[in-house]
């Protein structure tokens, strides 16, 4: 292993293409949410939509050039793909391609696609029977109907709309839809949190609900998922690794829906208190005093209460944000409840938070593998050893995510358990011996024979920052 880690980032970086396609999806999503917007307000002949096309036009015809294929703008519920490709944009831009997705949803459209030879007279064409479908409902199948060339829009699937059933789907693609939405709806609830609206939120519901099915059918995408950690480290990002982990470990002690759900709901609205308050604060990186952060667990179980009103379920909720975020600031309060321990629920959150805390620290502190932070937490005086163990159950002695070194030179990232040997790992080899990228990795049980020989042998497990590539797409 000489040539150390440089030769690795190519390979399993994403692909020149997929990185063109992310780094303009916005501008195109933007484009046509323009064209839209001033075809449904102003007449076609009005200087606004006669700039909108001109500038829709340039961008367009730029960007299919660039990648060599029609520019396609694809809505499936809270997810939107430009050419296949997550669209990645700021929140601004992410609300108004979502717009758009309602827009052309109105009209039973859920994809448009501009091919290279697009022109004016097709964008002009396209904006006027957007504009006669959306104002008569007599003429709603207008823009379908229509044949504009180099422009094509596809009806509105009703698997696309189907929010709890994905079984058509590859498990990859459930959970990746479900990571991606997750992130979409989270962002959105935590923005609204800071802003002081009141809530009610039955999408951070139905994510729960999502995320339990997608546990229940032990979807192995949910590891890869997790591998994600430390790319997203935003407060709405880490509360869904803290729901998908903390689902994961409860799974090995319940199967029972219900409690699974309302643990992931709650995992994913702990920090509402805290993002509130943190709204206020004066300083620029949402740091809180200790008084504020003393008050943390009070704010966050007035929230719970606000949003779920009073009734068994809801006062679960609230005791286990309660504790959970009160466990946290032992320092600054002293113990969560006088004279009783905390619910079991509270604990499993607790400790999946110092994980994560782990993986995608808040601030400026670099993230662990996931190796390292469970050395961390082993090191820990504090730590629950029931959940340790626990937590070495779902994700294995050498967990998920974490990238190994075997004594055939090799580089390999673990992705499972070995179904032979429960000290072991499943691997997927990315480098060979001299170092060199793989184009697609082999799967390896470590525990397991193969052809009458053993498998080669973990060396080293690699550090952070030996390892600085896209982990998860060993999963993806």
């Amino acid at each position: 292993m000489t040539t150390g880690a440089q030769p690795l980032f190519p390979s399993l970086a994403p692909n020149v293409l997929a990185e063109q396609i992310q780094d303009r999806g916005a501008e195109v999503a933007l484009a046509v949410f323009r064209l839209a917007k001033n075809a449904m307000l102003h007449s076609m002949d009005n200087d606004a939509v006669t700039e909108a096309i001109a500038r829709a036009l340039e961008i367009l015809v730029g960007f299919s050039r660039e990648v060599g294929s029609a520019a396609t703008v694809t809505f499936a519920d809270d997810t939107i793909f430009v050419c296949g490709q997550l669209l990645r944009a700021s929140r601004g831009v992410y609300e108004s391609a979502s717009e758009l997705g309602r827009i052309l949803g109105r009209v039973g459209v859920s994809e448009v696609a501009f091919e290279p030879g697009v022109t004016r007279e097709g964008l002009y064409a396209f904006g006027q029977a957007l504009a006669d479908a959306l104002r008569d409902p007599e003429r709603r199948a207008a823009l379908l109907e229509a044949k504009i060339p180099a422009v094509a829009v596809r009806a509105v699937e009703p698997t696309l709309l189907q929010r709890k059933n994905d079984d058509d789907a590859l498990p990859t693609e459930r959970a990746v839809r479900f990571y991606a939405t997750a992130l979409v709806v989270m962002r959105r609830f935590y923005d609204d949190v800071a802003a002081g609206r009141r809530l009610v939120p039955h999408r951070v519901k139905r994510l729960a609900q999502r995320l339990v099915v997608l546990v229940e059918e032990k979807n192995p995408t949910l590891l890869g998922v997790a591998a994600l950690a430390a790319a997203h480290r935003d407060p709405a990002a880490r509360a869904v690794q803290c729901a998908i982990v903390a689902t994961l470990l409860a799974r090995e002690i319940t199967t029972e829906r219900q409690p699974l759900v309302r643990l992931a709901t709650t995992a994913l609205m702990t920090d509402a208190g805290r993002q509130r308050l943190a709204a206020r604060a004066p300083s620029p990186l949402g740091e809180l005093s200790d008084a504020d952060e003393a008050s943390v667990p009070a704010v966050t179980a007035l929230f719970c209460i606000a949003t779920g009103g009073i009734n068994p379920h809801s006062a679960e909720r609230t005791v286990t944000a309660f504790e959970t975020t009160a466990l946290e600031r032992q320092h600054v309060r002293g113990a969560p409840r006088l004279g009783a321990e905390p619910l079991p629920q509270a604990e499993i959150l607790a400790f999946v938070r110092k994980l994560v805390d782990h993986l995608a620290p808040q601030g400026t502190r670099a993230a662990l593998s996931p190796a390292e932070a469970l050395d961390a937490l082993a090191s820990d005086r504090g730590t629950h050893r029931f959940l340790l163990k626990l937590l070495v159950r779902t994700l294995g002695l050498i967990p998920a995510g974490s990238v190994v070194e075997l004594d055939s030179g090799e580089w390999a990232v673990v992705v499972g358990a070995s179904a032979r040997s429960p000290t072991l790992p499943r691997v997927r080899v990315v480098t060979d011996g001299r170092g060199q990228p793989l184009a697609a990795g082999l799967e390896l049980d470590l525990g397991a024979l193969s052809a009458g020989r053993r498998p080669p042998q973990i060396r080293r497990v690699l550090s952070s920052r030996e390892t600085r590539f896209n982990v998860a797409r060993a999963f993806l």
